[in-house]
């Protein structure tokens, strides 16, 4: 007869004894206090990164952008982008923001990049009272490497836009409409006239203001960023 225990028991293998590396305190406590001010340390990190290229605006702008309350992406942890700004006269019809090294008035930059702001009621005092000096303007940026106009309303607000001066000053509901209908085709026309020059019709000022910044940003990595050398 076969002693079945007595077989299991043959047939166990020997137990290996596991030796764990025992960490030196030092190490340990140096280990936990990076752990603990990880762990305790703000997020996202209030340690500003200063904005490697300079935004300048014209100097006849009445209500500028400053560019402030910005953040970095992930490769830099979202800390708080600081922009340095600058004035500068970009000359009559050239634009209200462009990147310092990138000005359209210095013909030997080789990369010009401009972006005319626009407000609703600027927008339609431009078009209705000032649309060729306007159109003069879209005919110079269009000839930029990149430019564009960044309007600080969206398409239904401009739809529905009814100045208080309208009502004072006898504009009937008709004519009301006539004139938003010039708006918006006059902006859908001048696209197909003037290909160059670029149209963002942002909900909110601080929309159009952070657009700005970014698309300002991606033509500087594209155009101006200074090329990494090694060696």
């Amino acid at each position: 007869m076969i002693d079945m225990d007595a077989t299991a028991t043959s047939q166990t293998a020997t137990a290996i004894p596991v030796v764990v590396p025992v960490e030196p305190a030092a190490d340990a406590d140096s280990r936990l206090a990076n752990l603990h001010a990880q762990v305790n340390a703000p997020w996202p990190p209030t340690e500003p990164v200063l904005c490697p290229f300079t935004i300048l605006r014209d100097s006849r702008e009445q209500a500028p952008w400053f560019f402030q309350g910005l953040r970095c992406d992930s490769d830099q942890d979202y800390r708080p982008l600081m922009v340095p700004t600058d004035w500068h006269s970009l000359g009559d019809g050239m634009g209200d923001y462009t990147i310092a090294g990138a000005e359209h008035c210095d013909p030997d930059i080789k990369w010009q990049v401009s972006i005319e702001r626009k407000s609703l009621p600027d927008l339609f005092g431009t078009i209705l009272s000032g649309r060729d000096r306007f159109e003069r303007e879209l005919s110079n940026l269009d000839r930029m490497d990149f430019a564009a106009v960044a309007i600080e309303a969206d398409w239904p607000q401009i739809a529905t836009y009814a100045p208080s001066h309208w009502d004072r000053n006898g504009i009937t509901i008709a004519d009301q409409a006539r004139r938003r209908k010039t708006i918006i085709r006059s902006i859908l026309a001048w696209q197909i006239r003037f290909p160059g020059v670029h149209w963002a019709l942002l909900p909110t000022r601080r929309a159009a203001e952070v657009w700005t910044f970014r698309l300002l940003q991606q033509f500087w990595r594209q155009h101006l960023k200074p090329e990494e050398r090694h060696g």
